[in-house]
């Protein structure tokens, strides 16, 4: 597996992603907790460690995160008129 530099494209996390991680290992069961932490401005972090053990390129993964239908985050009094 080759990911250089160049072809690193920036992962945009939107919505819940402790939901789309627990989608990716029912999907990719041996993604780990670890391999999926999140730390916020460390995403190319999160894709170099899916993409490691998932023997994928980074575009690969962004496609496979991208497909996971996105939750958003609910918040009390979204969408109440007051």
């Amino acid at each position: 597996m080759s990911n250089s530099a160049n072809n690193k494209q920036p992962l945009m996390l939107n919505g819940d992603w402790s939901a789309q991680k627990i989608q990716l290992k029912g999907d990719y069961k041996n993604l780990t907790d670890e391999d999926l932490r999140y730390e916020v401005g460390k995403e190319t972090e999160l894709l170099d460690r899916i993409a490691f053990r998932l023997e994928m390129s980074h575009a690969q993964v962004i496609e496979i995160i991208n497909q996971i239908p996105v939750r958003r985050i609910y918040s009390p009094g979204m969408g109440r008129n007051r």
